[in-house]
């Protein structure tokens, strides 16, 4: 994790309550991205789902806007690396495009005490691998997150 104009930034592990096989709640950890000491706070988890075709990781990132004022042009890039094929992908209030294996997102504005929500669906197909990297651009702040749990970011 970086910032490129040196604002305090740190990472928060949480946990969230899952059902990953249909069949009994798991606690899922997730990791979570504070940027400006709460302003804007990413937050991404994953669970594993099994269709009659292939496993598939689904991806939930939030991007919160903590503050009082609306937070305008955020711009993120999801970079999936070789041997991860892109399945789908929504995002609330913003829009997306895809090139090559990096998805960008443009988020016009989060209002105050608000949040964005983006799902990514992908299929992994090099065991072991990471599989997902986030990196978030605003207007004062730039970092990276690599989700660092074993469940959000390896196939097993």
């Amino acid at each position: 994790m970086y910032s490129k104009y040196s604002l305090p930034l740190y990472l928060r592990k949480n946990y969230k309550n899952d059902d990953l096989n249909n069949d009994s709640m798991s606690r899922v950890p997730c990791s979570t991205v504070v940027l400006k000491r709460i302003c804007l706070i990413l937050n991404q988890y994953a669970v594993r789902w099994k269709s009659s075709q292939e496993n598939s990781l689904v991806y939930y990132v939030y991007i919160i806007n903590n503050l009082r004022h609306d937070i305008f042009n955020i711009k993120l890039k999801d970079t999936l690396p070789d041997g991860v094929k892109f399945a789908n992908t929504r995002i609330e209030h913003g829009r997306y495009k895809k090139y090559n294996n990096k998805i960008f997102y443009y988020i016009n504005r989060i209002e105050a005490f608000s949040f964005c929500k983006i799902t990514i669906c992908v299929y992994p197909v090099t065991l072991g691998k990471k599989v997902n990297s986030i990196e978030v651009i605003g207007e004062e702040a730039k970092c990276t997150v690599n989700n660092p749990c074993k469940v959000c970011s390896k196939v097993n």
